[in-house]
């Protein structure tokens, strides 16, 4: 209760009635004591309900209050009284309990004692934040952060390699959160959380940032923007080296969440403490959610994706099977091409491409009629035409799958010949990508040794011989060397 000095001339009556408006005025009415000991005398639960900290709990911790200015250190007597002698409205940053940085605004006056020492401050403070985002959103947004928006979706438009998405969305966040650090963290559905892009931080504190991430989806609702301050006295709970010894004082978690469905979330790490303005919270919430929707698309035609190849490989086994000679036909080129491709030092990516198109290699022959393709005699030169469609026809099948974007044109020329005498496009000599070179080798091999319908196997030697013949007319030389040079069986 709130005492009055002189009770003769109130009554019981009136102080009720003021303490009713101490305790459901939307304002925080305080009186702090800045003489040892030093600490909230009064505050009445507008403090719970604007901080989230109770009134009890500043009176056992006189320090709270002061660590709850930003920036840290800040002199509260000297902001509010003697940088202010004319006792104007003072705006003061704090940091509620869940994180969130808020604008207040201070009017109050110094209590003296009988020596005019100031021994007490007593004020009343609002908070103002949504009147400072109505205002400078208004004066922000004539400033650049529309055409940023704008600028960002056409990017998001140009790819759909989630690393790639992963790049174009830190940077962007890192920028408009003034960031040092940036990590974007994916989160699948059927799978544990890992980083698709890292800015300032290194891969050993990922396992950190996750678990720090994951807390605060357990504990709190993080479905929208959210500012998280890690106090100064709570930087070392951080192992991490990048986190303490940068001396990193303020985390922004931004999630890229789609229809209440989290797909990632973004850390950003400030060296001092971070004031975001509200258009620029307004700003990072609108490239958040532009942000989900390109990755919940990316997600989307991932599924598709994954689920239209499962059915090419499908129908590939289907193509080997076709043929019960050469069930494990394209199995076996794939490893006879990757070998090959190491011998001849091919890149990670372009063996990659290369074993794809080894295992899809005939998938076009799923276009021409069994009478064709098992027919024991020779070919009329219409039956020729049309089986040699299926290297086009393959190319076409698996167009759609980004995955194998580069695997496509080793599909589709893996019949010229070194020399332009072979189909579809009569290439020759280094005009043939290498990959499909490496699958016209091998291919040729595997068809000689295997039995046809018109014809017995060959013995690997004949084959061999075959290729040496035929190198420099039919077959690059050089991948032939290379092919012999394992001595395949």
């Amino acid at each position: 209760m709130i005492e009055s000095k002189d009770d003769t001339h109130s009554s019981p009556l009136n102080l009720q009635a003021v303490q009713h408006i101490l305790e459901t005025t939307p304002d925080i009415i305080y009186r702090y004591r800045v003489v040892p000991p030093r600490g909230f005398e009064y505050l009445n639960p507008a403090i719970t309900a604007i901080t989230g900290h109770t009134p009890e709990e500043h009176y056992k911790n006189p320090d709270l209050g002061l660590n709850l200015i930003l920036p840290l250190g800040l002199n509260l007597t000297d902001e509010l009284v003697h940088k202010n002698p004319e006792n104007e409205p003072v705006i003061i940053h704090f940091v509620c309990q869940n994180g969130e940085v808020i604008w207040t605004e201070h009017c109050s006056v110094a209590v003296t004692d009988e020596h005019g020492n100031i021994i007490a401050i007593e004020g009343i403070a609002r908070n103002i934040s949504h009147r400072k985002s109505s205002v400078e959103s208004l004066s922000k947004s004539e400033s650049g952060l529309i055409p940023f928006l704008f600028s960002s979706s056409e990017d998001f438009s140009k790819t759909t390699d989630l690393r790639h998405l992963g790049q174009m969305i830190g940077t962007g966040l890192k920028e408009l959160s003034h960031a040092d650090q940036c990590a974007i963290i994916n989160f699948p559905e059927d799978a544990d959380p890992y980083p698709i892009w890292l800015n300032g931080f290194q891969e050993s504190d990922v396992p950190e940032i996750i678990l720090y991430v994951q807390s605060l989806l357990e504990s709190r609702n993080i479905n929208k923007l959210t500012l998280y301050l890690i106090p100064e006295r709570d930087i070392h709970a951080f192992s991490s080296i990048a986190i303490r010894n940068k001396n990193s004082h303020t985390v922004i978690i931004a999630p890229f969440a789609y229809e209440k469905h989290l797909l990632a979330v973004g850390f950003c790490s400030h060296h001092q403490p971070c004031l975001l303005k509200e258009h620029e919270k307004a700003a990072i919430e609108a490239f958040c959610y532009q942000s989900a929707i390109v990755l919940e698309n990316n997600r989307l035609g991932s599924e598709l994706e994954e689920a239209y190849l499962e059915s090419i490989l499908a129908l590939a086994k289907a193509i080997d099977a076709r043929d019960t000679y050469t069930s494990d036909h394209s199995q076996q080129l794939v490893l006879w091409a990757e070998m090959v491709a190491r011998r001849l030092q091919c890149s990670e990516k372009e063996i990659e491409a290369i074993c794809w198109a080894a295992l899809l290699h005939d998938i076009g022959k799923i276009g021409i009629p069994d009478e064709i393709l098992h027919k024991p005699s020779t070919l009329t030169d219409e039956e020729w035409c049309r089986m040699k469609q299926h290297p086009e026809i393959g190319a076409n099948i698996v167009s759609n799958i980004k995955k194998l974007k580069t695997a496509i044109p080793l599909i589709r020329h893996h019949h010229e010949h070194f020399d332009g005498s072979g189909y579809p496009a009569g290439l020759s000599g280094e005009q043939i990508p290498l990959g499909a070179r490496i699958l016209s080798v091998v291919d040729a091999y595997g068809a000689m040794i295997d039995r046809r319908v018109y014809r017995p196997a060959r013995e690997p030697e004949e084959a061999v011989s075959e290729l040496r013949r035929k190198a420099g007319k039919q077959f690059d030389p050089q991948v032939v060397n290379a092919f012999l040079s394992f001595q395949p069986s």
